[in-house]
């Protein structure tokens, strides 16, 4: 019996939409190719436990996020060292938005003034 396909989600998400994703659903998107973009729900989970995709838990359901996939997904296939960077400061920053909620204006001026060069 074939898999219901995901309907709730567009294959590329509009960077405005940042969806919560169990483990199964994530492992379900495919590429153009019918290949799973960001791996087998096995793959998601090995990521989650070694710390390069941050999490969100919501009773005993675990969740990624689309934005953090794709960040990921940026740096697997990224030549250029400034995409692959500011890929992986993406991960960072959904790694402390999992971990400690919005940041304050002032936290995010701080983060803003340094990565513009300043201080």
């Amino acid at each position: 019996m074939p898999l219901a396909p995901i309907t709730h989600l567009r294959p590329f998400a509009a960077p405005t939409e940042d969806v919560l994703l169990d483990f199964s659903e994530a492992s379900e998107i495919r590429n153009e190719r019918g290949e799973r973009r960001f791996g087998s729900m096995y793959t998601i989970r090995r990521r989650v436990k070694d710390g390069t995709l941050p999490y969100e838990r919501v009773g005993i359901k675990y969740y990624v996020r689309l934005s953090a996939l794709e960040a990921l997904e940026r740096v697997k296939v990224s030549t250029d060292r400034a995409t692959a960077a500011l890929a992986e400061l993406e991960i960072a920053a959904n790694r402390v938005l999992a971990f400690s909620g919005p940041l304050s204006d002032e936290q995010c001026d701080r983060i803003a003034a340094r990565l513009k060069g300043a201080a």
